[in-house]
């Protein structure tokens, strides 16, 4: 029960409970007045016999003593004679001005009730009022993005549920007001980075492309010039290819398929793509096999995610170095650990590496920051996790974990 209908309910046992009070008090009060009146007329009555017969006394008091062991028939009988009877007595005596009495004080009493109960409901009416404007204004001000009020009370009621309902509401509005300014000062900031990150191949082309229409350049200059605009324009179009990619997911707009994986022909799959790459660094390639080992997930998109590891691994590995590749799994998840013996990441850099167009200190020339953020939105889009251990000069270590959905 709330606190309010508790005092409702309260206020109306009082008053309750003082009408029976005043009611049994009054009727006391008139039950002591008649038996008053009873004793005077009964005393007159004595009082006259006694003048007419002082022999009679002693019989007269007897029978007034045990006046229930009499019969009033014949007395009754004597009073009709004479015009009297019970109503015409009430008339002629004290009760009748009594009942009027009485009657006006009942209906004092109730007006008095009536008025408490009226006085009772207009200050209940204007509590309410003030309740609901205190929550008006509060919704006015979260209307003006104010989130700084605290409507919160500890008391019980409707209006203390729907205060502590409402303030609920208006945090979640606050903490999503938040987002969506941190979400905007972000895209803001993606927006700056991609417009740098097009700006540069879009000016190395434009100046290629001068130069070679000007067609003042020796021949092999000119085959020169036509590989660097190659090499520009395929990396323009990595480049925005990334970004759509990114985008896809950051809109949670792309359907990943949950097909079973082996990690074997995951990783035979990668390993093609890189073959040439492998084979001019003459990188010592070893891979640890478990061809039982498997994961329920994308098999395009992982390959994705892990082309830019083993990319970025062979970019910092020296020529003749060593990459190694390990996978595993148990009833908890599938485990591909990729390490390699190359510069290694500065500590500082670690945090950040998965930020987008995050460039650390050993970074290559020619990265932009987008592979590695990449492959942790879809690894985590495939309820993965990815990790990474460095130490510059010794080399690096990539953990990615699938883990299994178990009920």
């Amino acid at each position: 029960m709330s606190r309010i209908t508790q005092k409702k309910v309260t206020f109306i046992i009082l008053i309750t409970l003082g009408f029976l009070l005043i009611s049994y008090g009054m009727s006391n009060f008139i039950a002591f007045k008649h038996a008053e009146e009873m004793f005077r007329l009964k005393s007159s009555i004595l009082g006259v016999v006694l003048n007419q017969a002082p022999e009679l006394e002693g019989a007269v008091i007897d029978a007034y003593m045990n006046i229930e062991e009499h019969s009033g028939v014949s007395g009754q009988a004597a009073l009709n004679r004479v015009g009297l009877n019970s109503k015409t007595i009430v008339r002629k005596d004290f009760f009748s001005n009594f009942s009027k009495n009485i009657f006006v004080y009942y209906v004092m009493f109730t007006i008095t009730l009536l008025l408490i109960i009226v006085l009772f409901c207009i200050y209940d009416d204007r509590q309410q009022k003030k309740a609901l404007n205190e929550l008006v204004e509060y919704l006015e001000a979260v209307n003006m993005k104010n989130y700084s009020l605290d409507l919160r009370d500890n008391q019980e009621g409707v209006y203390s549920l729907l205060k502590n309902n409402i303030y609920k509401v208006t945090s979640m509005l606050k903490e999503s007001n938040k987002d969506l300014v941190e979400e905007r000062n972000e895209l803001s900031k993606a927006i700056s980075d991609i417009s740098h990150q097009i700006k540069t191949p879009l000016t190395s082309i434009q100046i290629l492309t001068d130069v070679l229409r000007k067609g003042s350049l020796p021949e092999e200059k000119e085959v020169e010039f036509h590989k660097a605009l190659q090499g520009q324009i395929s990396r323009m179009n990595w480049l925005v290819s990334s970004l759509l990619k990114l985008a896809k997911f950051d809109a949670k707009t792309i359907d990943l398929k949950k097909d079973k994986i082996y990690i074997s022909d995951l990783i035979n799959k990668m390993t093609e793509l890189f073959m040439i790459s492998i084979e001019v660094k003459d990188i010592n390639l070893v891979v640890k096999e478990n061809l039982e080992a498997s994961f329920y997930g994308d098999f395009d998109w992982t390959i994705e995610a892990l082309s830019n590891i083993f990319k970025n691994c062979l970019e910092h590995s020296d020529e003749g170095g060593s990459i190694k590749i390990e996978y595993d799994e148990n009833p908890l998840y599938t485990e591909i650990v990729i390490l390699d013996e190359g510069k290694g990441i500065d500590k500082e850099d670690l945090p950040y590496i998965f930020k987008r167009f995050y460039k650390g200190k050993n970074s290559a020339n020619e990265s932009v920051g987008i592979g590695l953020a990449l492959t942790k939105s879809i690894v985590e889009s495939q309820s993965g996790v990815i990790k990474v251990d460095s130490h510059v000069g010794k080399g690096t270590k990539f953990a990615i974990r699938f883990y299994k959905n178990i009920i």
